[in-house]
């Protein structure tokens, strides 16, 4: 039978292995003492159960799932369960002894700062990110709940318990629990610091335990509780609807992203708050780290200056000395103490002569601290243990989220990784990888190694109306410690120029030596017309949706920024790469398309030689037109400009792949994977080259990896079914071909699969495909036909396709010096005389 507990327990008074020590709290599911454990001799807390909640065996069964389940949470913020016991009729709980003060208790006896606040408020937020994790949500986060040890390490209790204690309460149960403090009209308890949801009493998730946080931390900053009353119903009432008084009016210096997360904390809806625990985790770590680094670089500013402390910091003179004065000085300020409160601004010289006079030793001490310390600092900024020569520029994320705004946020990122590749010392990964970890709450050193680099740029843009806010921080990977931050405001109109600031200061932050051509190169604007600049954003937008019609919609977009802008050079190559495209997807004709992207090359280059984008492009046409010296001589500039440019490396590869030159295609290649590691169709590539090398096993290794990661693209499939024909694997070679048909229909899917329809003796269906390929409407390059031609043993037919292609300029003549299946016609002298007419050495 169970013991009523009507006095408290006796000193000695043995509960099974544990003996009482003495009480130490109280709550609505029973008394805390504080006990010894015989068996393991510690200290533990030990809860002892009131009888009528022990006796309801429903809620005392789910009360043991409940504490199993937190009793699984290993955090070092969370209070650690020991036992959930039974003894001589008494329920108890033993958890860890916590030798501290709760956090009400805490904050009144300690001078807090910002950022002492911030260390607390992100303990408490790690903890509840744990137990969220875990699908446990606190329900009661409260000032009594947290726990402070002396070493400022926080502990938050009574995790998931609360959810058992008590039945759901309803507003009024809930208003009726309210307990006056000492102060008259001061209303506090847990309504204080309940949700909307929970004082409604609806159900109540992780979010809801995001808004007592947030109600927490407004408390332990102001000293005030956001939401009060001169009755129990007026708190509900205020929790319900009210806001509360704006923290910059209680807290002038408040920095404004603190103030910002506490507002999110704390929206009445709460699909507008933090959604997780994690996300908000997130935005204090940040903050912190922020604030550490004004302390470090800016010297101690008012944003990390005493909250709460007129009553502990107070000029103290002692008999025959004067002593420094500690507070919170406006920004730009410096209190000394000269027996009464005195502000020295910078302007205040004579002030500062007068005192060196006076207290020349402490000042020379004190400057000599100073010095030593932004040395020693200089020190380890300067001498990394490994220094740092790599860097990927992530996705700046678009917090308001609105799509047209998305220029602005990915226009930032990719205009900050070309301005940063132009620095041959540091190796930047390109936009096809890097944008692939994309979103607010990215893991930075997961990113770092599978991207390869040893920092990272991150960013997150805010819009308001013409206003700009660009939050950007620079990460060390090794430990994930902040190397940079800054924060930069603009118009929307001048959003174009901050690409090249950034990376100026990231250049130097990473201490980077740079030439002057290199100081010019990464200070060369976009535009200096801030109309041209959404237009040229937007149409590399379209262009990467890829299909004829986006691409031609891309075109209009970087004709408007032309025409806004004429000397705007990057406008020019991307209107050569799109003709180029339009080309090579047979959505124009070479006589129609590549004379225009020639045009837009060649004025590229005349508005700035120096640039490496405009000798890609210009290598790009040189190459349709088969002028294989010029193209190469094109692509080693763009190189030499911008060694970090992945797709001239690519193109290059290429390049050298139809020309024979497999090794060095291979290393091309090999530099092109580097710069963007995470580009499945680089495997293709390099799958590509060791099939035109006639390494097909190798090649068939390469292709299948490349179809495993990329089993959407149609053309990751025929490539695969080209090697299987070259080793005599026809019945896989079929299979990959019809694979890459039911993706996309392609006259050269189609071309291929008769050509190994005609290898394995199915001549009748390799003849229904060139049928078919007659009366098509889709372009059907005339050199590859021959492909096909040649395989059902028409070699007249086939060379009369090879003199269209030729006559068209077909950019498919560019392979034949290496492609294998025009090895039944390599024995032809007509086929060598069109070796040397596309430009190729017999």
């Amino acid at each position: 039978m169970l013991k009523e507990k009507t006095d408290d327990l006796a000193d000695g008074f043995r509960i099974g292995h544990y003996c009482i020590n003495s009480k130490i709290g109280a709550g609505a599911m029973g008394e805390v003492y504080l006990a010894q454990d015989t068996k393991l001799d510690r200290k533990v807390a030990l809860k002892i159960l009131l009888p009528e909640f022990a006796e309801d065996a429903d809620r005392m069964s789910r009360f043991v799932r409940e504490a199993k389940s937190v009793s699984a949470l290993n955090h070092p913020n969370i209070i650690t369960i020991h036992e959930i016991g039974e003894s001589a009729g008494t329920h108890f709980i033993a958890t860890e002894y916590i030798d501290g003060k709760t956090l009400s208790k805490y904050s009144k006896s300690i001078s807090l700062t910002f950022k002492s606040a911030l260390d607390i408020a992100i303990q408490i937020a790690s903890a509840l990110d744990e137990a969220h994790s875990a699908g446990i949500v606190h329900r009661d986060i409260k000032p009594d709940n947290v726990m402070v040890r002396g070493n400022g390490l926080v502990k938050v209790l009574d995790f998931g318990i609360a959810k058992l204690s008590t039945p759901s309460k309803s507003a009024e149960l809930a208003a009726k629990e309210l307990k006056s403090d000492t102060n008259p009209g001061m209303i506090i308890g847990t309504a204080n610091y309940m949700s909307p949801e929970q004082a409604r009493g609806k159900t109540v998730d992780a979010r809801s335990d995001i808004f007592s946080f947030g109600v927490v931390l407004y408390e332990l900053l102001s000293g005030k509780l956001p939401f009060e009353g001169e009755s129990p119903s007026d708190v509900i009432a205020a929790v319900l609807k009210s806001d509360p008084p704006p923290l910059v009016t209680l807290l002038p210096e408040i920095p404004g992203e603190l103030d910002r997360i506490i507002k999110k904390t704390l929206r009445k809806d709460r699909g507008e708050r933090y959604q997780t625990a994690e996300n908000l985790l997130m935005d204090l770590t940040n903050l912190r780290q922020e604030l550490e680094f004004q302390n470090k670089f800016g010297g101690t500013s008012s944003n990390d200056g005493l909250i709460r402390s007129s009553d502990k910091f107070q000029t103290q003179e002692s008999p025959g000395a004067k002593t420094l004065i500690f507070g919170s000085p406006t920004s730009g300020q410096t209190i000394l103490g000269d027996g009464d409160r005195k502000i020295i601004t910078s302007s205040s010289a004579e002030y500062i002569a007068h005192n060196v006079s006076k207290h020349k030793y402490v000042l020379f001490g004190a400057l000599g601290f100073v010095v030593a310390a932004l040395a020693a600092i200089g020190y380890l900024t300067s001498f990394r243990a490994t220094p740092i020569n790599s860097i990927a520029v992530l996705p700046f994320f678009n917090v308001g989220g609105d799509q047209k705004d998305a220029y602005l946020s990915d226009g930032l990122s990719e205009n900050l990784i070309n301005t940063l590749s132009r620095l041959p010392q540091l190796k930047v990964i390109a936009r096809s990888s890097s944008f692939k970890f994309s979103g607010e709450n990215i893991d930075i050193q997961d990113a770092a190694k599978k991207l390869g680099v040893g920092a990272i740029v991150t960013g997150r843009i805010v819009r308001r109306g013409d206003d700009l806010q660009i939050n950007v921080e620079l990460i060390d990977a090794a430990d994930n410690t902040r190397i940079w931050g800054d924060i930069y405001n603009r118009k929307v109109s001048g959003a174009s120029s901050v690409s090249e600031e950034i990376a100026h200061s990231v250049s130097e932050k990473l201490q980077l030596k740079l030439s002057g051509a290199q100081e010019r190169q990464i200070a060369k604007q976009i535009t200096k017309n801030p109309q041209a600049y959404p237009f040229y954003m937007n149409g590399i937008l379209y262009r990467r949706k890829n299909g004829a019609e986006n691409i031609r919609k891309a075109i209009e977009y970087q004709n408007q920024a032309i025409a806004v802008d004429p000397n705007f050079t990057l406008a020019y190559t991307e209107l050569s790469i799109n003709f180029a495209v339009l080309v090579e997807i047979a959505a124009l004709s070479p006589k129609e398309g590549m004379p225009q992207a020639r045009a837009a090359a060649q004025k590229a280059l005349a508005l700035d030689e120096t640039l490496a984008e405009a000798h890609y492009t210009m290598a790009r046409v040189k190459d349709f037109e088969f002028d294989w010296t010029g193209a190469e001589s094109a692509f080693e500039q763009a190189i030499e400009l911008n060694p970090n440019l992945a797709g001239a490396h690519t193109l290059y590869a290429e390049y050298l792949s139809r020309s024979g030159r497999f090794d060095e295609a291979l290393r091309e290649v090999k530099m092109a994977q580097e710069l963007d590691p995470l580009r499945t169709g680089l495997i293709g590539n390099e799958g590509t080259i060791l099939y035109h090398a006639r390494r097909y096993n190798e090649a068939i290794a390469k292709k299948q990896i490349h179809v495993s990661l990329a089993s959407e693209n149609p053309f990751a499939h025929m490539e695969l079914a080209n090697a299987y024909v070259q080793v005599g694997k026809y019945e896989e070679a079929i299979f990959s071909y019809q694979t890459s048909i039911k993706l996309e229909e392609t006259p050269t899917a189609l071309i291929y699969l008769g050509r190994v329809y005609a290898l394995s003796g199915k001549t009748i269906e390799a003849a229904a495909i060139l049928d078919k390929l007659k009366t098509t409407e889709k372009y059907v390059s005339p050199t590859e036909l021959a492909i096909l031609d040649a395989a059902l043993g028409d070699e007249e037919e086939a060379f009369a396709s090879l003199e269209k292609a030729f006559t068209e300029r077909d950019f498919q003549l560019a392979f034949i010096k290496v492609e294998p299946a025009y090895d039944p016609l390599r024995g032809d002298p007509r086929f060598q005389e069109l070796l040397r007419k596309v430009g190729f050495p017999p």
